[in-house]
């Protein structure tokens, strides 16, 4: 078995990522306690021009020019970049978008991170020196809803 130790921790800007070819095939990223498996991963020199989906989760270090739909999650690298809408349930930035993004879950930006779009999110977290430009949506979940019908 060939085993790889990166960390990503965003409280303190450090990258983990744990890869077991024999067990996954790909890669565990971990966030906080949380390991969630990498199924497709577009690497530093690759740049995709065109529509991209998947059903599970994706990491972005290379550049896409289109739209990205996930059902899943997707990790964006310090080194990715993507020009064009992003639909996911649960996004973590380091790197940049130049598009609308929509997040079922949450939306978490590190100190890396560029945003330059409107952004429809669950909840929304930014370490400080992360960039947000433009506006921002947050949907209303259950409990929410629950709390204010009382």
């Amino acid at each position: 078995m060939i085993s790889q130790w990166i960390q990503v921790d965003f409280w303190k800007n450090r990258l983990y990522i744990n890869r077991e070819i024999k067990n996954y095939g790909g890669a565990n990223i971990m966030f906080g306690k949380k390991k969630q498996a990498i199924n497709s991963l577009i690497s530093t020199n690759t740049y995709i021009e065109g529509k991209v989906t998947s059903e599970g989760n994706i990491r972005i270090d290379g550049r896409i020019h289109g739209n990205v739909s996930v059902n899943g999650d997707i990790f964006v690298g310090q080194t990715g970049r993507v020009e064009g809408d992003i639909d996911a349930i649960n996004l973590y930035i380091d790197g940049s978008i130049e598009g609308n993004v929509k997040a079922t879950g949450y939306l978490r930006l590190s100190s890396g991170a560029r945003i330059f779009g409107d952004i429809e999110v669950l909840s929304f977290i930014a370490d400080e020196g992360a960039v947000f430009q433009g506006k921002c949506v947050m949907f209303e979940n259950e409990k929410v809803k629950e709390l204010g019908n009382n």
